[in-house]
């Protein structure tokens, strides 16, 4: 992938990415979309919660916590790190939060993955996760730790993380509600 200078993160993607990629787009994309990968930009804030709200997994009040984060992170107030999946027209089709766990060496978090519903399973949250588990593998880290819902509605996430090295450590049973345990995830680096 093409770097920027002093940048962990490609401003584009390989032929091989964009090749499947597009492979998997249906014909009511915009012919020849390439996706690129980059940094939080005020311009989508909007397109966050758009997107958020899009998926049909997050209740309201998960959606502001997650625009305040994002908030956060245009003001320069916070350690939270962001990377959005762009097509041609820079429209925001999906996007990563994350950052250092506080209190560890080594230790990261995966907050929130989410792309939007009519552009999930064409492989575009595989590329934020790695390009992400990329640049902590940089940084020296050696766990990556991801939270998520037990729900039904949850079952395509968690086989999302399975497919992407990520197993379950930990389960707290009635965390989330009565019938809606906690699952962490995590993943290990070897350097």
């Amino acid at each position: 992938m093409e770097k920027t200078r002093g940048s962990a993160f490609p401003t584009r993607l390989s032929l091989i990415h964009k090749k499947q990629i597009l492979r998997r787009f249906s014909s009511k994309t915009s012919k020849g979309s390439e996706i690129r990968l980059r940094r939080l930009e005020r311009k989508d804030r909007e397109e966050i919660r758009e997107l958020l709200q899009d998926t049909r997994n997050f209740a309201p009040s998960e959606i502001e916590v997650a625009i305040s984060l994002v908030d956060e992170a245009l003001e320069g107030e916070s350690t939270y790190l962001f990377l959005v999946a762009i097509d041609q027209a820079d429209t925001v089709l999906g996007y990563i939060c994350y950052g250092r766990t506080p209190m560890t060496s080594g230790t990261w978090d995966v907050y929130w993955v989410a792309v939007l519903k009519r552009f999930q399973r064409r492989h575009i949250g595989s590329l934020l996760l790695s390009e992400v588990e990329k640049e902590i593998g940089l940084k020296e880290g050696r766990l990556i730790v991801i939270e998520t819902s037990s729900k039904r509605g949850y079952y395509s996430t968690r086989r999302f993380y399975q497919k992407m090295g990520y197993h379950i450590t930990a389960r707290i049973g009635r965390f989330y509600s009565e019938r809606d345990d906690k699952l962490i995830f995590c993943k290990y680096f070897t350097h």
